[in-house]
């Protein structure tokens, strides 16, 4: 597997672990990949109490993208706390959008440009 796939399958792993967190049992994965960049896309029946939880996920993904870190940021990945990774996706990627309604579910698109 190439460094770019890698870094997919990291940025995947961590979302599906974050979200395992809140008793999800339906998970959907889209991976949209182009000359000009990836698209990830999840979808999951993950169900949250405190909607503060969805904004603290939609800040720690929308920090800058650091491209310099990035081998850095995968290795300490493998810690396993999907809450501290989030923030380290965030530097992985370029734009994210959450959305969360309680009735109908989560869904969150990840871009990354080449």
């Amino acid at each position: 597997m190439n460094k770019e796939k890698e870094k997919l399958h990291e940025i995947i792993s961590t979302l599906i672990s974050y979200q395992m967190q809140y008793q999800t049992t339906d998970i959907r994965i889209k991976l949209s990949e182009t000359r000009d960049g990836q698209h990830i896309s999840i979808t999951s029946d993950m169900y949250v109490e405190d909607e503060n939880v969805i904004e603290h996920l939609r800040n720690s993904l929308s920090i800058e993208r650091l491209d310099e870190v990035e081998e850095y940021y995968r290795g300490l990945m493998t810690l396993k706390n999907s809450e501290e990774n989030t923030y380290l996706v965030g530097a992985m990627g370029d734009a994210v959008e959450i959305d969360y309604k309680s009735s109908k579910g989560f869904r969150i698109d990840l871009y990354r440009k080449n």
